[in-house]
């Protein structure tokens, strides 16, 4: 889970400024909530949903796909580790 939450920090804010958990066209929406962060998502929970499917050991880094648990519409995530486990980049 080490490598999730990696993932998680990389990718949080993208997932609650872009992909929101609320319908922005709800008439009843409350938007002081959206605004307090009422409807982000936590750390904790994205590392929850996510999941490996495949790792590859390359030559320059280790690669490795996800499931995203549905936080990005059904996208596949895509991390990219240094051979020191550090995490280099993350997307979708």
């Amino acid at each position: 889970m080490h490598f999730h939450k990696k993932i998680a920090e990389e990718l949080l804010d993208f997932k609650n400024d872009f992909w929101p958990e609320y319908d922005e066209n709800d008439v009843e929406l409350d938007w002081d909530a959206v605004d307090a962060g009422d409807y982000n998502i936590t750390i904790e929970e994205f590392v929850e949903l996510i999941s490996l499917i495949e790792i590859e050991i390359r030559s320059n880094e280790i690669y490795c796909e996800y499931l995203d648990g549905g936080l990005f519409g059904g996208h596949r995530i895509h991390a990219y580790f240094s051979y020191d486990y550090e995490l280099n980049k993350a997307d979708i």
